[in-house]
């Protein structure tokens, strides 16, 4: 197989973001060559040149860092309705065979997209009539080996294929007020683990989170592996993010600084950022907020070989001062009845 097709199905409420960390997960872990993009809300499909199904590990390791890929696809056939209907389909179990996998069982999802009534149950019979005829796998409702799924955008545009389904990402039970020590400007947990996967950082790289508050994004960076530092000036704040990251289950490195970010007092050579940077009222330097953004551009943006964070204000001027890439710019509502930029940067 020469190239690949990809339909992750993502939450809604950021969706344009959400598509921008898609495409750029793809690029970090690898898939360079993306020849093709298409939204068909809430779907993102994309066409990867010289890609294979041996990728498949890579794909699932980047759907489980997301933070809104709620499910992918992997087609295998895409056609009219009419020959679903009919039979006149196939599904090539064997190609997932002969990637190691041992199937006894399966299950079937349809989703329909489209405005179109579908019958169901029909779909489900051909489907099942075809497998049965090349293989002695099971229906498996609860626990299957596999779930064969069926993609429908249209008459002429549905995608048959392999389902993984990520996961609950427990967001909800993450959120700020769940955890032993939070702040009112705590950052939603979906946003965390969003700047981190716009920073670009590479499952073995290091992110740092220069005003890291109660260890929002150091939690999630932990959640998925990522190694991090995080600094945070106060101490009751930074006391409180060893506190919320004492029992967290860990299969990567996570130090607290309590300090000034913007003091010079280390040298790292290699490094992303991912950070919500203070401002107004929760900043002891609320008249000189703007020079504090000045002061962390030069300090980390200037510096990282990518980076994501907030800004209350824009700050493309700051940015251009350096030979820094701005990939990306958005307006996301973060807090109630607050409005901020989000920036997404490459080092050159």
């Amino acid at each position: 197989m020469n190239s690949l097709k990809i339909i992750c199905h993502l939450s809604q409420e950021y969706f344009d973001i959400f598509k921008e960390e898609s495409i750029l997960l793809f690029e970090t872990f690898g898939f360079n060559k993306i020849t093709g993009v298409t939204v068909e809300k809430p779907l993102l499909i994309l066409d990867l040149k010289n890609s294979s199904l041996k990728y498949l590990t890579k794909i699932l390791r980047l759907a489980h860092r997301s933070s809104s890929i709620k499910r992918i696809l992997i087609p295998y056939w895409h056609g009219n309705i009419d020959d679903l209907y009919k039979g006149n389909f196939d599904i090539d179990i064997s190609k997932v065979i002969d990637l190691g996998i041992t199937i006894n069982s399966f299950a079937i999802h349809i989703h329909n997209y489209s405005n179109m009534h579908i019958d169901r149950d029909r779909l489900i019979d051909e489907m099942y009539n075809k497998i049965s005829n090349v293989s002695d796998v099971t229906v498996d409702l609860n626990n299957p080996d596999i779930i064969l799924a069926l993609y429908i955008l249209g008459r002429n545009k549905n995608y048959l294929g392999i389902e993984y389904h990520t996961g609950r990402k427990g967001y909800a039970q993450r959120r700020p007020s769940k955890k032993p020590v939070f702040t009112p400007f705590s950052l939603d947990p979906k946003l965390s683990r969003l700047l981190i996967n716009l920073s670009g950082v590479p499952d073995n790289g290091l992110i740092i989170d220069p005003f890291c508050g109660v260890a929002g994004i150091p939690y999630e960076a932990s959640l998925i592996g990522i190694n991090s530092i995080c600094i945070e000036l106060k101490w009751k704040w930074a006391s409180g993010a060893m506190i919320n990251l004492k029992n967290l289950l860990k299969n990567s490195y996570v130090d607290i600084i309590c300090g000034d970010s913007l003091s010079g007092f280390f040298n790292i050579r290699e490094f992303y950022v991912a950070t919500d940077p203070p401002y107004g009222r929760i900043t002891s330097l609320s008249d000189n907020v703007y020079k504090l953004y000045q002061g962390f551009i030069e300090s980390y943006i200037s510096r990282a070989k990518g980076s994501a964070f907030f800004s209350p204000f824009p700050l493309e001027k700051e940015i251009d001062k350096y030979d820094v890439n701005l990939i990306k710019s958005f307006k996301i509502a973060v807090h109630k009845n607050l409005t901020r930029y989000l920036y997404v940067i490459r080092g050159t």
